[in-house]
């Protein structure tokens, strides 16, 4: 009789197939779930009547058995895991926490959720030109996590959602071209850590973002582009810049080319553009995030932090990024402080914090200012103490900076370029330099400040002492932090402000 019901559903489309209990074989192919309601009716009858017979019993008068509630049980079990997550997922505007959140629930798939960003990319990004790259494998990548799912073998929180990378960072599968046509051909054997811990923690890396070539190190006058990716525009204003050197991240990000995106910073990159497309950005405490494999600048302040739609959504990619690596030791302390940032958020954490409020810096204008002071004052009502920090009692320490940046570029980029694969020709500043000044895609641009680094011979003790002198200044406020207004949002300018 089963058989018989099993057979009457076959090519019905349907949202799962049965299995006879044991003998681990398809009882009839895809049954709807009309039909498998149908079905399962039908199984418990049978299984009634049967064991009524069994016992002399009147099928009409019996009492059912509690093999049989449980059999009934089994089968409404079966049904419910039968209805399979849409095929299809709308990604825009969504947080990637909310993503996290759907596909725990089953409501939607890795693979839904990726082909839904591929797709996006595909097809808006062509006046954007904020992703250099698809991952090849991003579908596989999908595939296999919900494989886990489906075995019970979810990683984290993370599994499953597609994170889009500045094409600064060692990614096995795709070049590392920092924007420029010298590294086409760096394609790593190894990731880079962060990128590591990200897969570790079940992410998808479905591409690489475009950038300011270099990280916006190569020269002093405009060139917020590369070469490799084209000039990157904002997704809220075409007409608009994306500020940099992590352009690429900001715009995909704002634009759901993914559910978050990772880009790098020396100073401002990360936050600047995460300001300018309305989006949360965070440049960690410098090792706390490990910097090997990443095209540098300098290992006295680089660092990579996540950009994305909400505090909660950083928060949780931060959690997977952070951590110890042997082969940065600046990091060695950093599972130390680790901590998950994202079961740490709580309104109440602020009270009792000084919190330092510098006024009237680069950002502040007649459109940001109202912004900047309602978010005081939402800092004040949770519990923060805010300090007032006179402007003209900070010196400039902007040239000392460059002093330092200077001198680590020119010998943390040889020390990486040590690393690449024998197809990347150039292994030092001064190759770089050449190589720019006969490639066609790279001569016309200027690269005053690769001459300016390739000049340097060394710096004193003072210089770099100096550098670092900002944190001297503000030590007597006692602040647990600064608030600055750091640049006009775009999306503030037209109305569309993430506040």
């Amino acid at each position: 009789r089963r058989n018989d019901i099993a057979r009457a559903g076959q090519g019905y489309p349907g949202h799962c197939g049965l299995y006879e209990t044991g003998a681990g074989k398809p009882l009839g192919g895809p049954l709807g779930a009309r039909r498998a309601v149908i079905f399962a009716r039908e199984v418990i009858k049978f299984r009634v009547r049967f064991i009524a017979m069994q016992r002399g019993e009147r099928v009409g008068l019996m009492r059912i058995s509690a093999p049989v509630v449980g059999l009934g049980l089994a089968a409404s079990i079966a049904l419910s895991g039968c209805s399979k997550p849409p095929a299809q997922y709308a990604v825009e505007e969504v947080p990637l926490a909310q993503i996290s959140a759907d596909l725990a629930a089953g409501k939607t798939t890795a693979v839904a959720v990726t082909k839904a960003y591929v797709e996006r990319i595909k097809a808006k990004d062509g006046a954007l030109h904020a992703v250099i790259a698809i991952a090849p494998d991003a579908l596989e990548q999908a595939s296999a996590s919900d494989a886990r799912r489906k075995a019970g073998k979810a990683i984290g929180p993370l599994d499953g959602i597609p994170v889009l990378v500045k094409d600064n960072i060692d990614a096995v599968g795709m070049a590392n071209t920092a924007g420029s046509y010298a590294l086409i051909d760096n394609k790593p054997a190894k990731d880079a850590e962060v990128i590591r811990r990200l897969r570790e923690a079940g992410a998808i890396i479905v591409g690489k973002a475009n950038l300011s070539q270099f990280a916006g190190f190569r020269t002093i006058t405009a060139f917020n582009s590369s070469t490799v990716g084209g000039g990157t525009h904002n997704p809220y204003n075409l007409d608009r810049g994306t500020c940099g050197s992590s352009s690429g991240s900001g715009a995909a990000a704002a634009m759901s080319f993914a559910a978050a995106a990772v880009g790098t910073e020396t100073d401002g990159s990360v936050v600047c553009p995460s300001a300018t497309n309305g989006l949360v950005g965070i440049k960690p405490t410098i090792a706390l995030v490990s910097r090997r494999g990443i095209v540098p600048i300098s290992h006295t302040q680089d660092s990579s932090g996540p950009m994305g739609r909400s505090v909660m959504d950083v928060a949780m990619l931060l959690t997977a990024m952070a951590g110890s690596d042997a082969a940065d030791p600046s990091s060695a302390e950093a599972d130390a402080h680790k901590v998950d940032y994202a079961k740490g958020l709580d309104a109440g954490s602020l009270k009792g914090a000084r919190l330092g409020v510098l006024r009237k810096t680069q950002g502040s204008s007649d459109a940001t200012d109202p912004v900047y002071s309602a978010a005081l004052d939402v800092l004040k009502a949770q519990g923060a103490e805010l300090v007032e920090i006179p402007p003209e009692q900070l010196e400039d320490l902007s040239q000392e900076q460059l002093t330092v940046l200077l001198y680590d570029f020119k010998q943390d980029l040889a020390a990486y370029l040590a690393t690449t694969p024998p197809a990347v020709k150039v292994r030092t500043l001064a190759d770089l330099i050449a190589f720019d000044k006969t490639e066609e895609h790279e001569k016309s641009h200027a690269q005053d400040v690769f001459e300016m680094a390739e000049a340097t011979t060394d710096f004193s003790p003072t210089q770099i002492a100096r550098a670092h002198d900002f944190h001297e200044q503000i030590r007597p406020w006692q602040l647990a932090a600064v608030v600055v207004s750091v640049i006009v949002p775009i999306a503030l300018e037209i109305g569309r402000a993430h506040v």
